[in-house]
């Protein structure tokens, strides 16, 4: 298990090395208004590299191949997130540099990646610690429910940006805006993800 951790840390780290220096690009059919060259879509998440529908939503699945990890041990999960937010500051940092008129670019979604992770830890560290009488569920019908809830939750959190997301979205600017914004959104989507599978066992 913890094998499979550190190869997973490893390859984060390896799409943000490679995002940061452009190495992998994949090339875009829309063009830059006001300029001649195209667009170029990049993403820290390689599963996802340039996905040209719903990246976000395609970098938020992408995290769900995390959840056997995660549930395992929350404490795996908790190093995945620090790992991928910490990497996602410096990566996404650097592509602003080159992209300054971009606030929250659809491309990247190494900032959903981290955030899915986040929803799917926090009831993970909830059950291993015993608080409130959490408990996930182990059986695979429930836990599908409990993946599709937690990424319906999130999407909807991160796309909608209610209070206090909204606040984040509009006054922290920078790379710490574009990673801090879906991990404000990921507490109240794990908690309503949490909510609905305890629920669904009634």
């Amino acid at each position: 298990m913890r094998t499979a951790c550190f190869w997973l840390v490893w390859r984060v780290a390896r799409g943000a090395v490679v995002f940061s220096k452009g190495e992998r690009r994949i090339k875009s059919p829309c063009v830059r208004a006001g300029s001649g060259h195209t667009c170029e879509r990049h993403s820290v998440n390689q599963w996802w590299l340039g996905s040209p529908v719903a990246p976000g939503t395609a970098g938020s699945a992408s995290a769900l191949v995390f959840f056997p990890l995660v549930v395992s041990s929350a404490a795996c999960g908790a190093l995945l997130v620090v790992v991928t937010f910490a990497l996602g500051l410096w990566a996404v940092a650097r592509y602003l540099e080159d992209n300054p008129e971009r606030h929250d670019p659809a491309e990247v979604v190494v900032d959903e990646v981290c955030g899915q992770t986040l929803v799917l830890t926090i009831p993970c560290i909830l059950t291993q610690r015993g608080v409130f009488g959490v408990h996930l569920p182990s059986d695979a019908l429930h836990q599908t429910i409990f993946l599709c809830s937690g990424l319906v939750c999130f999407r909807i959190f991160d796309v909608a940006k209610p209070w206090p997301v909204c606040i984040v979205d509009a006054r922290v600017g920078g790379a710490l805006g574009v990673m801090l914004d879906d991990i404000v959104a990921a507490i109240p989507a794990s908690i309503v993800c949490l909510a609905m599978v305890n629920a669904s066992f009634m």
